[in-house]
């Protein structure tokens, strides 16, 4: 599909559509950047925040991750 088509494809959409459209695109880019980080590193990254959740469930600690480190992980 050529890009001017789709362009005014997504244009004619109303624009809570459009919002989807953009949510839609973001989704594929890190589904994307996923992929290219190569399953090993990312395994190793879900381990780590794995076993610090498993750690802390026994020992009623707060998560060693906050959310921005979880989000720079992720």
């Amino acid at each position: 599909m050529q890009t001017e088509k789709l362009i005014d494809k997504i244009m004619s959409l109303p624009p809570e559509k459009i919002v989807e459209v953009e949510d839609f695109v973001e989704f594929l880019r890190t589904r994307s950047t996923f992929h290219k980080q190569g399953n090993s590193e990312r395994a190793n990254q879900l381990r780590e925040v794995a076993d610090s959740m498993r750690a802390n469930t026994f020992s009623g600690c707060p998560p060693h991750f906050t959310r921005e480190e979880l989000h720079e992980r992720g």
